[in-house]
């Protein structure tokens, strides 16, 4: 009856982030059919307990860390209410949750964790354990695989996030040949199968991050692109979203430049005129060209650009503080030396111009390291939950 059983905060929290990251990762597979889709309440319930357990157990904090953690978790969750996505509550608690944590460890268990779905998955598509659905284009009759995945968009951008990820965890590694003509080959099988230009393009750039990383380079041209880093995503966000205001079908510039995009300007003008920007977001009625998008009512619409997906669906407000922790992310890195994360975090930035992945944390691991190696609070000399065995004479029963 004496013996403890001692469960450490880091433990709770990667155990609560690998069920998340491991079901949301197969939710964008075809594995989704044999899910439950009515998780998004217990996640959303455990994160604001994982917030709780970390004030309560882990840290000790002032009262202005608490106050503002309390701030951020309201206006979340007042988004939240007003918009009808729960997911914005998730994903702040989980930054909240993250910080003290390793930004290693987090970025390796993303990667397992992700690695281990996209092989099991696309090898299921293969041997025909789950479909391995197939979009034709009625103009051009081009091909496009989704190797098990709801949207061969989908599936690129996981690879995509993983290049990101693989290099970060390999930053410390004197330049390889071989990686960079993996990441190259990578990009060439991911547009020829899957046709996608944007994140198969990000692959390739990517590539050639990993080969400016390990050159040396000089301190005046390291200060240009160090304050290049600060505005970056600001100006990605409103660059993005003011092209999109201004955009005007009769202009041939205009109208070649949606083209090339997709048709993304001409529906995110569509939905600013439909919705308009608030500031603690909207429901936003979507439906995209994957599978799950199948059986929904309605024509095609869909907003892939992060920025004007953000300022819709969840506000100004969160665009804001979305663009603010990802400038404090890059400034924190610079404050330690670390040139890789804020390349990669501007990498991150322009595929978000085009792509709506900037704000899905289960892809974006980056998101989740924000406040990662990050000490605004003081960690109390007891970190461990003691959990006391029960037991009915000599029989352990918890």
């Amino acid at each position: 009856m004496n013996s403890k059983k001692v469960i450490s905060y880091e433990n709770v929290f990667f155990l609560f982030f690998s069920v998340y990251e491991l079901y949301n990762l197969l939710n964008i597979t075809m594995f989704y059919k044999y899910l439950p889709q009515t998780m998004t309440t217990f996640f959303m319930l455990a994160a604001i307990g994982m917030v709780i357990l970390k004030f309560v157990y882990n840290t000790k904090c002032g009262y202005t860390e608490f106050a503002w953690t309390v701030v951020i978790v309201l206006a979340a969750s007042m988004i939240s209410y007003l918009s009808g996505y729960r997911g914005i509550v998730i994903t702040f608690c989980l930054i909240i949750a993250a910080q003290n944590m390793s930004m290693d460890k987090i970025v390796k268990r993303y990667f397992a964790i992700s690695v281990t779905v996209m092989l099991i998955t696309v090898l299921s598509s293969q041997i025909g354990l789950i479909e391995n659905a197939v979009w034709t284009s009625a103009a051009s009759g081009i091909v496009r695989y989704g190797f098990g995945y709801i949207y061969p968009t989908d599936f690129v951008s996981c690879v995509f996030f993983l290049v990101c990820a693989y290099i970060y965890l390999n930053r410390e590694e004197d330049f390889n040949i071989v990686t960079f003509g993996a990441m190259i080959g990578i990009a060439y099988v991911t547009y020829k199968f899957c046709h996608t230009r944007l994140d198969s393009l990000c692959i390739i750039f990517a590539a050639f991050v990993y080969v400016l990383l390990k050159l040396r380079q000089g301190k005046a041209l390291n200060q240009i692109l160090k304050c290049a880093s600060y505005i970056s995503i600001p100006l990605f966000a409103f660059c993005s979203i003011y092209t999109t205001m201004i955009y005007d079908g009769t202009n041939p510039y205009m109208a070649g430049l949606n083209i090339l995009l997709s048709n993304r300007l001409f529906y995110g003008k569509q939905g600013i005129q439909n919705y308009g920007f608030s500031l603690f977001g909207q429901y936003v009625a979507m439906r995209g060209h994957s599978v799950k998008s199948e059986n929904a009512v309605g024509e095609w619409f869909y907003l892939d650009c992060s920025y004007l997906n953000i300022a819709l669906r969840y506000g100004m407000i969160c665009l804001i503080v979305v663009c603010a922790l990802l400038v404090f992310l890059i400034y924190r890195q610079y404050q330690k030396g670390d040139r890789v994360v804020p390349a990669l975090i501007i990498l991150i930035g322009i595929n978000s111009m085009i792509a709506h992945h900037l704000f899905d944390g289960y892809t974006n691991i980056f998101l989740f390291a924000v406040l990662t190696n990050t000490s605004f609070c003081s960690e109390k000399k007891m970190t461990k939950l003691k959990i006391p065995k029960v037991c009915i004479g000599s029989k352990r029963i918890f």
